[in-house]
């Protein structure tokens, strides 16, 4: 089924199952540009899982970010995770920049999570793989703040994969950080690179200080 439809109070074109007259089940929305939806529907909303982009996202699902309304925000972001009526909700959601930015966390009803999933709410990543903080919900502030950490190896693996899945699936890149997809692809390998030089520092220092308290595995 394809038809002209109003979502989110514009008109847009969607492709996928109707029950009804509502959209149910799989589908793809799109407006006069792009794709800016894919995934599941249930009962005329974005139900389950699905990837969301647009520049809308900032200013819709995400709330008291205060580092992504800080800065200048991006013109685009793409969502991948699950949504509950039209709002992230859930696990394991991923959040990127077409500057190279990388958030991943926990999401309810819209707003990132303050307690639980990693202790507080999400992490971010830089695009040249090397600035890295867990956002932690401060009471004082009523916002989400940066809690530095020392140990990050296990969040550049999820970093690049996600990157390089979203390239090798969608031809998904961060335009703004890459002219094109060759550079992207030099990018990767600079990430990579990166990466493994930082792991390796962390390790070393993380054995260091067991070594140093007298901590032996």
């Amino acid at each position: 089924m394809k038809k002209v439809i109003k979502f989110l109070g514009k008109n847009v074109v969607y492709e996928g199952n109707l029950r009804n007259d509502q959209l149910n089940g799989y589908g793809i929305l799109k407006d006069l540009k792009k794709t800016f939806y894919e995934g599941n529907f249930k009962d005329g909303k974005m139900n389950g899982k699905g990837i969301y982009s647009s520049p809308q996202i900032l200013r819709n699902l995400i709330y008291n970010f205060p580092y992504l309304q800080t800065f200048n925000s991006p013109d685009e972001f793409r969502v991948v995770g699950n949504f509950k009526n039209n709002k992230l909700h859930g696990d394991d959601i991923q959040i990127f920049t077409e500057e190279g930015d990388f958030f991943y966390g926990s999401f309810n009803n819209g707003n990132i999570k303050k307690k639980g999933f990693m202790g507080g709410g999400g992490w971010l990543v830089e695009g040249d793989c090397h600035n890295m903080a867990r956002l932690m919900w401060s009471g004082s502030s009523k916002s989400f703040e940066y809690f530095e950490e020392k140990e990050f190896t296990w969040i550049f693996s999820k970093f690049i994969e996600s990157y390089e899945y979203q390239f090798s699936k969608y031809q998904w890149f961060p335009n703004k950080l890459c002219e094109n997809e060759t550079d992207f692809k030099k990018t990767l390998k600079h990430w990579k690179k990166n990466s493994k030089k930082i792991i390796k520092f962390a390790h070393s220092h993380f054995y260091e200080y067991a070594s140093s308290n007298g901590q032996v595995w």
